[in-house]
């Protein structure tokens, strides 16, 4: 990574903090390359209201989610390409690593911190255990900090997120516009573990929602475009 220029200033770029950050990002579960995209069936439940249908996805922005309420369609939507897009076996170079990346050792509860120059949400990590605990970004006006509570961790070591907290503030100000607080479940099919539970509780200023996308009967694609069903596996789905 190239020296990054701001104003007369020079940041150089840390092998240390690139050494951190791609070994603690290399400790988050990603999907296999080539993985061939799933279909499961799906029940959506915000507040009282359920509805229930079935999603097929290939890529993060590839997905289909067939639903008959409007809201419910476009929540499951958003947090399915989340999920795809946070678990896309993209390098690293070509994600945080395109950035000059610089370390701040100044203790904090929840690690180091890793900068991220020239990343236009002025991203910033904190590591603790080789593994990353909480991520800021900036969007717009708002400025949101996940704090990663809790892992799964899978039989080869890697992390998959548990419990984890968002909360937006205003870039301005500091005040609290909303949190959210993330529960995932996962299932293993095959060589993949995918998506079988997200609850997330929202809270702002006026009200709280509660928000559940649950996955079942999930089945891999082939290259036909065929899904093949959990039960057609020899050895079944283990659920985290």
């Amino acid at each position: 990574m190239e020296t990054e220029h701001i104003g007369i200033q020079e940041v150089q770029d840390d092998p240390q903090a690139r050494a951190l950050l791609e070994a603690a990002a290399a400790q988050n579960y990603k999907l296999p390359l080539g993985f061939p995209g799933f279909q499961a069936d799906l029940m959506v439940q915000i507040d009282d209201q359920t509805s229930h249908g079935r999603v097929t996805g290939y890529t993060p922005r590839h997905i289909t989610v067939s639903l008959p309420d409007t809201a419910a369609h476009a929540w499951a939507e958003r947090e399915m390409q989340s999920i795809l897009g946070h678990r896309w076996p993209t390098p690293f170079a070509e994600r945080d690593g395109r950035y000059t990346l610089t370390l701040d050792t100044t203790y904090h509860p929840l690690g180091v911190r890793i900068n991220l120059h020239g990343d236009p949400l002025q991203s910033y990590y904190r590591i603790c255990d080789d593994r990353i605990t909480q991520v800021y970004r900036v969007m717009g006006n708002q400025k949101f900090t996940i704090s990663i509570l809790d892992v799964h961790i899978l039989p080869d070591g890697r992390h998959l997120s548990k419990h984890f907290t968002v909360v937006f503030q205003d870039q301005a100000g500091g005040s609290i516009a909303r949190s959210a607080a993330y529960t995932d479940r996962y299932v293993a099919v095959s060589n993949c573990w995918l998506p079988a539970l997200r609850r997330v509780i929202v809270t702002d200023a006026h009200e709280a929602h509660t928000y559940v996308l649950e996955l079942s009967n999930h089945r891999l694609m082939d290259e036909e475009g065929t899904a093949t069903p959990l039960s057609a596996y020899a050895q079944p789905g283990i659920r985290l």
